[in-house]
């Protein structure tokens, strides 16, 4: 059995290719996560990482010995002024066909982040529950750090 391989999605060539992976993915935080990311939303944010320069952001894909899509990460550039240089992880998905999907994509995005200066490694959960913190805190290894509450005008 050949092992897994991560690829970069590094061109629009390849972008398009996997669209409709990505939009699996999507659907998937818009059903279980109540995302409110439209598809084109989605697809414009995705495509501005792809076309950033490989510093600024990161669009990687794991993939089974036999060419079948597991999950994607992408992570984006998010430091503010004056802060300690820090990406942030925009979405993480999984189609839990392979166990290690979220380690293995995880540990590249973080390899990518000390490659390029990062410090810090971010990520933001659209649910706010004990079971989101914890898998956060025990499966990712993330401490939290702050909560964010909004209100909308």
């Amino acid at each position: 059995m050949k092992p897994n391989k991560i690829i970069t999605i590094s061109s629009i060539e390849q972008f398009h290719r996997w669209w409709s992976f990505f939009k699996e993915g999507l659907e998937f935080f818009r059903k279980e996560l109540r995302w409110e990311k439209t598809e084109i939303d989605y697809y414009k944010m995705l495509l501005n990482v792809v076309t950033a320069d490989p510093s600024d952001g990161l669009v990687i894909i794991l993939i089974g010995g036999t060419g079948q899509p597991y999950g994607y990460l992408v992570a984006v550039n998010n430091t503010n002024p004056f802060s300690k240089k820090s990406c942030n992880v925009y979405s993480l998905y999984t189609n839990n066909k392979c166990p290690s999907t979220f380690l293995e994509l995880s540990t590249e995005a973080e390899q990518w982040a000390r490659s390029y200066d990062y410090q810090e490694v971010q990520a933001c959960s659209h649910r706010v529950n004990s079971g989101a913190i914890r898998w956060f805190q025990k499966k990712m290894k993330y401490t939290s750090k702050f909560m964010v509450f909004t209100k909308k005008l």
